[in-house]
This record gives C-alpha cells, sequence and structure tokens, in this order.
C-alpha cells in the first residue's frame, strides 16, 4: 500500500477533492488543480495501482468502521459491485 509519504502536494489535494464528492468528473478536478485532464487521470490510475484505495474487503470495513465513527455521521451506505468472468 502506498504510504502518505508517497504522496506530492498535487496527490493530496486530488485525494481530498475526492474525498468531497467521489463522483466528481476528471475534467472538473483537473479544473481545480489546474492540471489536464488526462494528467489526472494518470495519476488516479497511478493512486489506485499503488493500492492507496482499499486493498481488500477487510480493509473497506475498518474504512467505513471509521468513518461511521466520525463525529457527526449519523449514518453510512455503500455499494460494490463485484464482477468475476468465467466461462460455462
Amino acid at each position: 500500500m502506498m504510504t502518505k509519504t508517497a504522496l506530492d502536494a498535487t496527490d493530496q489535494k486530488l485525494l481530498s477533492l475526492l474525498r468531497e464528492n467521489a463522483r466528481t468528473s476528471t475534467a472538473e478536478l483537473a479544473r481545480g488543480l489546474g492540471l489536464s485532464r488526462t494528467t489526472v487521470q494518470s495519476r488516479i490510475e497511478r493512486l489506485e495501482r499503488g493500492g492507496v484505495a482499499a486493498g481488500s474487503i477487510g480493509e473497506l470495513d475498518a474504512v467505513i468502521d471509521r468513518i461511521g465513527q466520525m463525529d457527526g455521521v449519523e449514518r453510512t451506505m455503500s455499494a460494490i459491485v463485484l464482477s468475476t468472468r468465467f466461462e460455462r
């Protein structure tokens, strides 16, 4: 998993924007960061590969539990779509 020390200021700002609204478009993120859309997309992909998001279902559960315990959080709702490809 990538550590916070491996993140530069732009990565940290990108993650901050995504924390505010994870559905923000890449183009809107790019405008907010003053970067090109392709640069932002590349950074997101690098962060994903580096494991900045949860690396397992157990880690995700722990993150959701921590969020639920924060002051001001009344409830959380998560939707996870998993797919497994197989041949019949």
